[in-house]
């Protein structure tokens, strides 16, 4: 009986540690694309690359896959407006290979 009672103990610490863990990137997220978005505005595109990079691996590993392609699309457009076309395209194409898998 104890033994059940701590295997049930550990899942739910682990489920809600995990449940917190999911919501703390959620924020993160959330703010990174707002901080990339402000950064645009002030054309500080090479700092905006780094914040929807950071975006585009959190909203991957959330397997939130709007917020993906969301972030996605501003990190081209970031790395098009610093004339990277080739770059850019790169990362369209890799994008686009990714709509593919999902």
């Amino acid at each position: 009986m104890k033994r059940l009672f701590f295997a049930l103990l550990v899942s739910f610490v682990s489920i809600h540690a995990s449940q917190a863990q999911i919501e703390a990137d959620s924020v993160k997220l959330n703010q990174l694309i707002k901080e990339g978005d402000t950064l645009i505005a002030k054309n500080q595109h090479a700092e905006a690359e780094a914040k929807y990079d950071s975006a585009v691996m959190i909203s991957e590993r959330l397997k939130d896959w709007e917020k993906y392609f969301q972030c996605t699309g501003y990190l081209i457009e970031t790395i098009w407006r610093q004339y990277r076309l080739k770059d850019a395209a790169i990362l369209a194409d890799s994008a686009l290979n990714h709509v593919n898998t999902y």
